[in-house]
């Protein structure tokens, strides 16, 4: 009768053991998902990032360039 209690034992434990490997898997899966698109995000921020420097530097400039060409202009003498 011990027996069977130590067999009955042993295969609740090897089940919840294949339960958790299971489980292990599911949550490393998720993670390396979760990576993957933290880094999209960032890639995306990057390229948003860069395109308003690039079209903020010329708009800047022509910005500056008006209001010199405004203040040399008679109108404000």
């Amino acid at each position: 009768m011990a027996d069977e209690e130590v067999r009955r034992l042993l295969t609740e434990i090897r089940d919840l053991l294949r339960e958790q490997i299971t489980n292990s898997r599911t949550a490393l899966e998720n993670q390396r998902e979760s990576v993957e698109r933290q880094r999209d995000a960032v890639d995306l921020y990057r390229t948003v990032l860069r395109r308003l420097v690039i079209f903020s530097i010329p708009l800047i400039l022509i910005v500056v360039l008006l209001l010199i060409w405004l203040l040399r202009s008679p109108l404000f003498p």
